[in-house]
């Protein structure tokens, strides 16, 4: 193997492992979306439960906004920085 051949597979395979960090980072991203996305749908499901009743209290509306969907609704697609 040449020098030439050395330094290239180098580079090679300092490409690789950046390219691969990227993946993980963006496949982190789309799991972290996920969890966005499974928190309003439930949200949405209690708040419909809480509608059929017809009677909203303090009670209900702290229970269709939960912890979780508090977090979930201040949630932006902004917040992730998707530069590659």
């Amino acid at each position: 193997m040449t020098d030439k051949d050395y330094k290239t597979r180098v580079k090679l395979k300092a490409e690789i492992a950046h390219l691969r960090l990227q993946i993980k980072n963006l496949e982190n991203k789309v799991t972290d979306m996920n969890v966005v996305i499974e928190t309003l749908q439930q949200a949405l499901d209690r708040a419909k439960v809480t509608l059929e009743d017809n009677l909203c209290t303090r009670d209900d509306k702290d229970y269709v906004f939960n912890h979780s969907a508090k977090w979930a609704t201040g949630w932006r697609l902004k917040d992730y920085d998707f530069n590659i």
